[in-house]
């Protein structure tokens, strides 16, 4: 799973969600965003278990399909770089360089 998107676009819709997540959660996975990637669409899911919120938004160079869970605040808070710790040289690059790193790393559903 790999995709090219605007950091600036996918924070808006990341933080549109984000109200969402609540900083007690009595389930762990309910701090994490569920990024769902089927062809050109990235579907973003945030939920409490009473809420839950899902944006979507078209993204570019997609590689692959899939699903992963990713931590509300390692995404909120990265922003200008990538998994990496190095500084992404343009805003489109920030998913491509994060979530490629993160799931080679982390977690990989689908």
């Amino acid at each position: 799973m790999k995709f090219v998107v605007s950091s600036t676009e996918l924070l808006s819709h990341l933080q549109a969600i984000s109200r969402v997540i609540n900083s007690k959660n009595s389930l762990q996975i309910l701090d994490n965003f569920l990024l769902s990637l089927e062809g050109n669409t990235l579907t973003m899911t945030a939920s409490d278990i009473e809420t839950t919120l899902i944006t979507s938004m078209e993204v570019q160079d997609v590689v692959g399909s899939g699903k992963v869970a990713v931590a509300n605040k390692l995404l909120l808070d990265t922003s200008a770089t990538s998994g990496t710790g190095r500084k992404c040289p343009s805003v489109k690059c920030f998913c491509a360089c994060f979530v490629e790193w993160y799931i080679k790393n982390i977690f990989l559903y689908g």
